[in-house]
C-alpha cells in the first residue's frame, strides 16, 4: 500500500474521515458503533486510513439489537467488528489491477479486488470510494464480521437478507464528489 500522488483532489475539502461519515448523513449507525468503543479520535486525526464503511440501511439489516450486544460487557466484539472494517495505508486504486490482500487493524486479512465490474472488498460490493484528508472511505452496503470471531458469528446469524450479488451494471465512482454531483 501507498499514497497516490495522482489521486483526485480531496473532495471534501479537507474534511476527515470522521467528518466525511457526519456530512454523508447515512452512516449515524457506524458513527454511534465507533463512539461507543472510542474509536472517533481515530477517524478524525489517524493518517492514512481506508475505511470500509456500511451505510445506516447495511446496519438496518441486522437484527435489532445486534450492536447492543456486541457492546455488551466489555466491547471486545464490537471493537473487533469495527476494527476489521479499518485498514491502516492508503491503497492505490487507480493501479490496483486484479485482488490485493491488506491487513485490517483487527488484524484479520482482507481482500480487495477490482475488476471489470467493480471495486470489491471481502466479495461485497464498494458502492463509492471518497478520498479524505486522513484516508479513503469505501462505502459498501454490509456489515462485515471478522472471520473465526463472536463478531463475525454474531453479525451473520443476525443478518436480515442475502448479500447483493455482483452486477455487471453497477460501477464504483472514482471521481471526486464534486464531479460526482456535476459541481466541478
Amino acid at each position: 500500500m501507498n499514497l497516490d500522488k495522482n489521486y483526485p483532489a480531496d473532495p471534501f475539502h479537507g474534511r476527515s474521515l470522521l467528518g466525511a461519515l457526519v456530512a454523508l448523513g447515512d452512516h449515524e449507525q457506524l458513527l454511534s458503533a465507533a463512539a461507543m468503543v472510542d474509536l472517533e479520535e481515530d477517524l478524525a486525526v489517524e493518517s492514512p486510513l481506508i475505511v470500509i464503511a456500511p451505510s445506516d440501511a447495511a446496519f438496518g439489516r441486522l437484527v435489532k439489537g445486534t450492536i447492543s450486544r456486541l457492546a455488551a460487557g466489555d466491547a471486545e466484539p464490537l471493537l473487533d467488528l469495527l476494527e476489521f472494517h479499518m485498514i491502516r495505508g492508503v491503497l492505490d486504486l487507480n493501479n490496483l489491477e486484479g485482488q490485493c490482500t491488506c491487513e485490517s487493524v483487527h488484524g484479520a486479512l482482507v481482500e480487495i479486488e477490482k475488476d471489470d465490474d467493480g471495486l470489491f472488498v471481502a466479495g461485497r460490493e464498494v458502492l463509492t470510494v471518497i478520498q479524505c484528508s486522513n484516508g479513503l472511505l469505501l462505502l459498501v452496503d454490509e456489515v462485515l464480521g471478522p472471520p473465526g470471531t463472536e463478531a463475525a458469528r454474531i453479525v451473520s446469524s443476525r443478518s436480515r437478507g442475502a448479500t447483493r450479488p455482483r452486477s455487471p451494471f453497477r460501477r464504483t465512482a472514482f471521481l471526486p464528489l464534486g464531479e460526482a454531483l456535476g459541481a466541478g
